[in-house]
């Protein structure tokens, strides 16, 4: 499956980031928190970690590109077969698929939503522990 890693969230006033260092190329087998890239914002720069483990399929933003909050920056293959932003997640089929067991109830979109919002949460604290702590030194 491709998933498509989105700028994250890095507070309320920030809309876009310059990318100042990319620290992975097209074909790199990464882990999910290693270091993707660093970027730059009026108010702090910092580094931007893998949300998932695998294999960088397409790099979108060049060094110096100014890119918008929620902009897709990098394609990352992992194992499966389905097409997902992170931090977005795909709708699910209240259909069966063939060869799929129907389920007694299927999870209301308030649930997906919710676990979004969780992610990019999570996404944006790891964000900014690593500026503090980048900035500490």
């Amino acid at each position: 499956m491709i998933k498509d890693v989105l700028l994250p969230e890095m507070g309320e006033s920030i809309t876009d980031a310059t990318v100042i260092e990319w620290h992975v190329k097209v074909g790199d087998q990464i882990s999910e928190d290693d270091t993707l890239l660093e970027v730059a914002t009026d108010k702090v720069d910092s580094e931007i970690p893998s949300p998932v483990s695998g294999t960088i399929k397409e790099i979108l933003a060049k060094k110096d590109d100014v890119i918008s909050v929620g902009s897709v920056i990098v394609k990352i293959a992992v194992e499966g077969s389905n097409h997902e932003e992170i931090g977005q997640a795909a709708p699910k089929s209240s259909v069966p698929q063939k060869d799929e067991q129907p389920t007694k109830a299927t999870a209301p979109t308030t649930t997906t939503t919710t676990t979004t919002e969780v992610e990019k949460k999570e996404t944006m604290t790891a964000t900014l522990k690593t500026a503090v702590n980048t900035a500490s030194y």
